[in-house]
């Protein structure tokens, strides 16, 4: 099953791990494109990853701005 999540570039830390919990059993491709996730720490996202069930096999990240992180490095 496909599941697509949005806005959640707009979350708090304390909100997106949460929200990543919220993914229903079953889903195999998570799409979390347009989220704008480049503006989140490293930290903060392997964080709210872990919450996302086991069975998610296929991640579309496309456009989340990541190619801010590699300008501040």
């Amino acid at each position: 099953m496909r599941y697509c999540m949005r806005n959640l570039g707009n979350m708090s830390e304390e909100e997106i791990t949460p929200a990543f919990a919220t993914i229903p059993q079953g889903v195999s491709a998570l799409d979390i494109g347009w989220n704008a996730l480049g503006e989140k720490s490293g930290a903060e996202l392997a964080q709210a990853f872990t919450a996302m069930p086991q069975g998610v096999t296929t991640l579309d990240l496309r456009n989340n701005q990541f190619y801010k992180k590699a300008q501040k490095n």
